[in-house]
């Protein structure tokens, strides 16, 4: 398997583990007690990933020639 398919499967598990990380109940309750706080690096940076990996995947896809 080469790298790029890699490295966009990988993008892809942690856009999603950080967009689930940010969605979490835990969180949400936690920030009834804190409602000063916006954390909007974890969407954000979560979002891009997701959105890189997928690009990669696709640009990568089967059928492509590197």
């Amino acid at each position: 398997m080469k790298a790029a398919p890699m490295i966009g499967i990988a993008l892809v598990f942690v856009g999603v583990l950080a967009l689930a990380y940010f969605a979490s109940p835990v969180r949400i309750m936690m920030s009834a007690y804190v409602p000063h706080t916006v954390d909007l690096n974890i969407p954000i940076a979560g979002g891009l990933s997701l959105a890189c990996g997928i690009a990669i995947l696709f640009l990568t896809g089967p059928g492509k020639r590197q």
